[in-house]
């Protein structure tokens, strides 16, 4: 009952209703953010956090980590001024350069908010995207990755194993992303199981980006 009533207002909000015709902004409104990669993902390299402070804290503390990549900012409410933190990414303009982001952010009373958000290239918040193309997928370069990879985990992933062993990718069961990398030049099977006990696996060759010359 209750989503179907917060279905039902965020549907009054978006039509605009209001006794005088007047037509209310708009809003995006996520009923099942946990089953959405949409939730997870970045519209930008450059965002602006709404930071919302609890009660009896003054300043925070946010920390903003990938793979090679760490970030760290402390700022207090008045400095904000009503208005967001500002994070600047690297730009994800090509799949080597995607990443995925933690967001720790630590208030001085003790309270920690987290989120994970994936910067994919072609993911940039417009009416239009972009992505790559491969006819052959039975060809190598269907799963050659340089120096990063991306990769999708669907909704109700329970585990997530990269040649055997087991990672984190600290989604706990919510649909996402998980970032491998930096990748070596060699091969990567990846596993993942659902609830359900059903598996399904893919397996990535790794380019680090730098030449080799093999001798046989």
């Amino acid at each position: 009952m209750l989503t179907r009533l917060v279905f039902f207002a965020a549907a009054v909000v978006a039509a605009g209703l209001s006794c005088d015709g007047a037509r209310s902004g708009s809003a995006f409104v996520e009923l099942r953010p946990g089953e959405s990669s949409f939730w997870h993902t970045a519209t930008n390299a450059t965002l602006e956090l709404p930071v919302e402070f609890p009660p009896h804290a003054s300043s925070a503390t946010l920390s903003v980590s990938g793979v090679k990549y760490s970030w760290t900012t402390n700022f207090t409410a008045a400095s904000l001024a009503g208005g967001g933190c500002v994070v600047v990414l690297p730009t994800a303009d090509s799949p080597k350069s995607e990443n995925v982001y933690d967001f720790v952010l630590t208030f001085d009373n003790g309270v920690v908010r987290r989120a994970k958000l994936g910067l994919l290239d072609g993911a940039y918040g417009t009416t239009r995207g972009s992505t790559r193309c491969l006819f052959d997928a039975d060809g190598r370069a269907w799963a050659k990755v340089v120096k990063m990879a991306v990769v999708p985990v669907p909704y109700g992933t329970t585990s997530l194993s990269v040649n055997g062993a087991m990672v984190d990718a600290g989604l706990g069961g919510e649909q996402g992303w998980y970032a491998l990398g930096p990748v070596k030049n060699r091969e990567y099977g990846l596993t993942m199981e659902d609830a359900d006990g059903g598996e399904s696996s893919a397996a990535l060759i790794g380019v680090d980006g730098g030449f080799s010359v093999i001798f046989q």
